[in-house]
């Protein structure tokens, strides 16, 4: 992954337009950028920094001059940090949305997003293409991937035929497939598969006949089949396993038998693929954490973490191998980090960041560094310092506190967006007070450091989740403490 960033677009004939009246505080979500000569209006781009070579996507929503909301898709060989000149122009992949589907204004860019239809947190990168969903007038929401071409843009398949669309979901790779769930009008919400190819992309099982549909949710990889969450209508939600055919898709176990669903939810991997945890209620010990192998048996509850209430583990993350790190509560010390192997021996508190009291941290904003993610940068709370980013490997004594950039008693800094970057660095978005501005980290104290201060009535940029593929990255250098690039 190369070094994210997202900030007004700043490419060759592009600048900088006006701020959104509705954020006073600078909030770069709402910030615009024209071409010159007012043909278009654009959302801010999601800019990405990988080596020459690999390829960048700028999903952007676009407003023309007639004030009609259009999906376009953009491509940057390579564009570089804080406005920086790119070594090659950012290029319009595809119009995919031609047809206007509803008057529009500038002044509502969250209109402008959801109708574009275009949702960058879903992108997925599968045998050199990138896949995603996007909305057109004839089509609806559905399916598509790009090569990085205008002709080699094009939708999957029109699942759900008509202006409805399929509105593909949880797009999760296994292999040389990707799994999702997708509505159409026969079955309702089901699981599907596609190898890339309108033939090869199918219904994988009818999990509840008719047009009702089982809504699949929470995919994740388990070795070569993919376990997620489903209700059939006759056991509640429950667990679920496929091997991508209709006969090897079954109930995995019914963790909650004769009492509605235990609804599992966040299922995620762990390094080593031959684990998923999950979060799920047995009816008799709350909303704790599970994990499974696969099997009926090998489906656990791992640890009753809060004795006589639920202890909601969230925001479930893979550490190294075979961990996992979360957020959970318990009443001695509130909402905070915990690890687990596994194991009810090897699940506990990492540390408790705020002793008394019950807010912590709830681990919403993390960000892995290295690439068998052996730490993860965090947005934390230590109750006195208020929100500032913190970095963990699993261990009391490896989670620190990175920067008090914003000094004070409950100040804080850290704000919303971050991103990974070259598998080793973080950037993140924080406010000393008076200004928003970008900082890099590797982990280390001595590695985080501002990069970009932006002028107060601006904001900051709000580095995203974003996509690039068809070469390696590696770091740039970046700009020292105080620097004010581009």
């Amino acid at each position: 992954m190369g070094h994210c960033l997202e900030t007004p677009l700043s490419v060759p004939g592009i600048e900088p337009g006006p701020w959104h009246p509705r954020h006073p505080s600078g909030d770069p979500r709402a910030g615009l950028a024209r071409a010159r000569g007012g043909k278009h209006l654009s959302m801010t781009a999601r800019e990405l920094h990988p080596e020459a070579g690999s390829k960048v996507l700028l999903m952007t929503p676009t407003v023309s001059r007639s004030k009609v909301a259009t999906c376009v898709l953009w491509l940057s060989p390579l564009l570089v940090l804080c406005g920086r000149t790119p070594s090659q122009t950012t290029q319009l992949v595809k119009d995919i949305n031609t047809t206007p589907v509803r008057p529009y204004t500038a002044s509502q860019p969250e209109i402008s997003r959801s109708v574009s239809g275009l949702d960058q947190m879903r992108f997925v990168v599968m045998g050199g293409y990138a896949y995603f969903t996007a909305t057109t007038f004839g089509s609806g929401e559905e399916l598509w991937r790009t090569d990085g071409t205008t002709g080699g843009t094009t939708i999957v398949k029109e699942i759900n035929p008509g202006y409805f669309g399929s509105s593909p979901r949880d797009l999760t790779v296994a292999g040389s497939r990707i799994y999702f769930q997708a509505y159409d009008r026969a079955s309702g919400s089901e699981l599907w598969v596609t190898d890339g190819t309108a033939t090869g992309t199918r219904l994988v099982a009818d999990i509840v006949p008719g047009s009702k549909g089982s809504a699949p949710t929470s995919l994740a990889v388990l070795g070569s089949k993919v376990v997620f969450s489903a209700d059939d209508g006759k056991n509640g939600r429950e667990l679920w396993i496929t091997d991508g055919t209709s006969t090897g898709t079954v109930l995995l176990k019914d963790i909650r038998p004769f009492a509605g669903s235990s609804d599992p939810t966040q299922c995620v991997a762990d390094g080593s693929g031959k684990h998923v945890f999950f979060r799920a209620n047995d009816g008799n010990f709350g909303d704790e954490l599970w994990i499974t192998d696969g099997t009926t048996s090998g489906t656990r509850l791992v640890k009753d973490i809060n004795t006589g209430t639920s202890s909601l583990p969230s925001y479930i993350r893979p550490l190294g191998a075979s961990r996992v790190i979360f957020s959970a509560r318990d009443l001695s010390a509130g909402q905070e980090l915990w690890i687990s192997d596994g194991t009810a021996a090897g699940t506990h508190i990492v540390k408790d960041i705020a002793p008394g009291s019950l807010r912590g941290t709830d681990f919403r904003l993390n960000i892995p560094l290295g690439s068998t993610a052996a730490k993860y940068v965090f947005r934390g709370n230590d109750g006195t310092r208020g929100d500032e980013w913190w970095v963990t490997d699993g261990t009391a004594a490896g989670t620190i506190l990175l920067r008090d950039v914003n000094p004070g008693p409950g100040a804080g800094s850290a704000s919303e967006g971050c991103a990974s970057a070259s598998g080793n660095l973080a950037y993140v978005s924080c406010h000393d007070g008076s200004a928003y501005s970008i900082w890099v980290t590797d982990g280390t104290v001595a590695g985080t450091k501002p990069i970009l201060h932006a002028r107060r009535h601006r904001g900051a940029p709000i580095p995203p989740r974003t996509m690039a593929w068809g070469g390696s990255a590696s770091p740039a250098s970046t700009p020292g403490p105080g620097a004010n690039p581009g």
